[in-house]
């Protein structure tokens, strides 16, 4: 493969990465809804993060930040082996894992 080959590969996936992350002005809401979660997402917010009808494969991670609320609504689903971070911006968070049968193998406090 040519190198101007390799680099337009490189920037269509940075592209493709920054369009799953969407970013919010001061005081804004974000509507994160109707989609289909199979790699890594983050959703941030300066105010708040309203989310609904969205599923979290086995292989996908969710993480959504927001200064002041993260709300989930149905449907919101997190398949087995799937992660879901939400962040508030209040101390302590707290990430767990599962194993492929669903049962929780961790409990970490996660600080920044």
């Amino acid at each position: 493969m040519k190198k101007s080959h390799k680099k337009w590969l490189m920037l269509s996936a940075l592209l493709l990465l920054y369009s799953y992350t969407a970013n919010a002005e001061e005081n804004d809401t974000i509507y994160y809804q109707n989609q289909t979660v199979t790699g890594v997402v983050y959703v941030k917010s300066n105010d708040v993060i309203i989310s609904n009808n969205v599923t979290v494969s086995d292989t996908g991670q969710l993480n959504l930040t927001a200064n002041t609320t993260v709300s989930i609504t149905p449907s919101f689903v997190v398949n087995v082996g799937g992660i879901l971070n939400i962040n508030t911006g209040v101390p302590p968070r707290i990430q767990y894992s599962y194993d492929a049968s669903g049962n929780r193998t961790q409990r970490e406090s996660i600080t920044e």
